[in-house]
């Protein structure tokens, strides 16, 4: 055993008090810095959340002009595709105000994306739907289709309505009166037997299905959904002939797509308009 000198005790005593003050120092730092440390991150948090609001207000005001001025575009290509405007006699405005629309200048185009999706009601019958696409070229549209393929997928949504699918095909160049029932090409829904290659019920379970076209010959889709539940959605993907079978889209029957393109101050809005060319 160590001796212990009672002298020393009022020393060792001082010592224990300084280790004291000295920790509680260390403490009172230690909750000083994570206060900071936690200010600071709700500042931060802050400024995000401001600069966010003030970002979206600024785009929200820029947005304004850019619709409005894209409106103004769909204007122009209603006048100039309704009135049959020749070709390089029309010159779309390129800017209106501080909005610039000539980059990239409206785009006309008469077919829709390769991969198509479309909604198609309940409560329809074949007579009555409105669900037809046609496929032919639409820089020919009295010659050949030049389809080789489709491909038809039910997309699931929840919804197990039947969808009735239908193809017609017939040869453009043909007489319809030729045709069992005769008939103009495809346009009369009156009977579900004229000209049909192929007729099939598509849910989810039998999807996807896909066909091989005549490209020599024009087709005609037609789907409806006679059920009560609700929209069922389709998607449809176009191929050119076989062997390369090359996506094409479906064209817009009768229709012109444009898109325009507007900006302004560093802001750009984009949109399409189908437009009836009679």
């Amino acid at each position: 055993m160590f001796p212990i000198n009672f002298l020393d005790m009022p020393l060792v005593f001082a010592k224990i008090r300084r280790l004291s003050v000295n920790s509680q120092a260390g403490v009172t730092l230690l909750l000083a810095l994570l206060v900071l440390s936690a200010i600071l991150a709700i500042s931060f948090s802050l400024a995000t959340i401001l600069l966010t609001e003030v970002r979206s207000s600024g785009d929200l005001i820029r947005t304004e002009p850019a619709f409005y001025a894209a409106e103004a575009i769909t204007e122009e290509a209603l006048y100039k595709i309704k009135r049959q405007v020749p070709p390089g006699s029309f010159a779309y405005t390129t800017k209106l105000g501080a909005v610039v629309l000539n980059s990239p200048p409206p785009v006309e185009s008469a077919t829709t994306s390769p991969i198509f999706q479309d909604s198609v009601a309940k409560g329809y019958t074949f007579e009555t739907t409105p669900k037809h696409y046609a496929l032919y070229d639409p820089t020919n549209p009295t010659g050949p289709g030049y389809y080789g393929r489709i491909t038809l997928t039910y997309l699931d949504t929840g919804n197990t309505d039947v969808l009735e699918v239908y193809l017609c095909e017939f040869d453009p160049l043909e007489d319809p009166n030729n045709y069992s029932p005769p008939g103009p090409a495809c346009s009369n829904p009156a009977d579900n037997t004229y000209w049909k290659v192929r007729d099939f019920d598509l849910r989810p379970i039998t999807s996807p299905q896909t066909w091989d076209l005549d490209p020599s010959k024009q087709q005609e889709l037609i789907v409806f959904n006679s059920g009560s539940t609700g929209n069922v959605f389709i998607q449809v993907q176009t191929y050119g002939p076989g062997p390369t079978y090359t996506p094409k889209g479906i064209p817009y029957s009768g229709q012109t797509s444009v898109d325009i393109s507007a900006k302004n101050a560093g802001l750009t809005r984009k949109m399409k308009v189908i437009i009836p060319n009679n």
